[in-house]
């Protein structure tokens, strides 16, 4: 590395210290290959998912059969879900410290991997890929009982989905995938009793990957990647399936958002190029107001190896977790903003 990249990331690393990103916690020595944090009452609980299928949170074990993995929080208490090879789903309650705090409930069938969960006061919203190409999904009580059982909301795809995400509001839920092979972004949403608006999927975006899903509580706020991984790309989307305008947020690629109760936080990365020919990704913190414009940059990390990443908020404080081959698995909490900022959000 020349002397000028040298500086170049001495100086990144001292910007990001300015920041007002809390110093990381190291939460393991080795990295994962998926990382999610949600954001309970006592403080963020991050889980992680080996290659090997070993699932923990907060180091503790939760299990070793894990493909894909997903928490959420209402309280102090979390609820951690996962699929497994033979497509089960499960699900198990978590205090805040990681310890497990029940018995582990299957919860739904016919998975391909990825799953998402929300948190709607007590009752938790878990949708997963199914095996035909749809998307299932089921309501459970904040210790895994199941409350709706697992039925699906849309139809069978010869497509199958790749990554999907969940969203909860105070009269129902939303969920939101694409499909890699067509670079498409889809939707749907289903009424507080889990019955959904339309077993037909709502196209969100024709040109589109790696999406996410959050909810001021009223409407659901959408992003995601374009097709080119250059820009970050928004918009609302109601219960009655009503779409926003599609917004810009800049450049970006592989958004996590949340809304911290003022604003929407979102987390992606963007390639820095000090000089023509040598780039690297870096990870960004940024609020976004309730009409998709970007308002604050809240922290920068230096993220040199590609890896994976979440985010959670609540009351304005922003959790942020992230592992990569340099990084290994980190945590790490942004300060509360100036109040006098928040009224600039609405």
């Amino acid at each position: 590395m020349r002397p000028l990249e040298i500086l170049f990331l001495f100086l990144l690393a001292a910007t990001a210290l300015a920041d007002p990103l809390e110093a990381p916690v190291q939460l393991a020595p080795t990295s994962a290959a998926h990382v999610e944090v949600t954001a309970t009452a006592v403080g963020p609980l991050a889980i992680w998912i080996r290659d090997d299928g070993v699932m923990k949170a907060q180091g503790r074990y939760v299990t070793n059969t894990a493909v894909r993995g997903a928490v959420a929080s209402f309280g102090d208490y979390a609820l951690v879900v996962w699929t497994r090879a033979d497509g089960a789903v499960m699900a198990v309650r978590v205090r805040p410290d990681g310890m497990t705090a029940g018995v582990v409930r299957r919860i739904g069938s016919n998975a391909t991997g990825p799953i998402a969960i929300a948190a709607a006061s007590d009752r938790y919203f878990v949708t997963w890929a199914g095996t035909l190409g749809e998307v299932y999904a089921a309501i459970v009580s904040d210790v895994g009982n199941p409350l709706v059982p697992a039925m699906p909301l849309t139809t069978q795809s010869p497509s199958m989905i790749n990554e999907i995400a969940a969203a909860a509001s105070e009269n129902g839920f939303a969920a939101v995938w694409h499909v890699w092979s067509e670079k498409k972004v889809f939707a749907t949403t289903a009424a507080e009793s889990g019955v959904p608006a339309s077993m037909t999927p709502l196209l969100v975006s024709d040109d589109g990957l790696f999406p996410d899903i959050t909810s001021n509580g009223d409407s659901f706020f959408a992003a995601w990647t374009d097709g080119d991984f250059e820009s970050l790309l928004a918009r609302t989307l109601t219960l009655d399936r009503e779409l926003g305008r599609i917004r810009s947020l800049g450049k970006g690629m592989a958004p996590r958002i949340s809304w911290d109760g003022f604003a929407y936080t979102v987390a992606f990365a963007r390639n820095v190029q000090p000089r023509p020919g040598f780039s690297f990704p870096v990870l960004w913190v940024t609020r976004v107001n309730v009409a998709g414009g970007v308002v604050e940059t809240l922290a920068s990390a230096a993220a040199l190896l590609p890896g994976s990443w979440d985010v959670d908020a609540r009351s304005g404080r922003v959790h942020l977790v992230r592992s990569s081959s340099d990084v290994a698995i980190q945590s790490a909490t942004v300060r509360e903003p100036d109040p006098r900022m928040r009224v600039l959000r609405h």
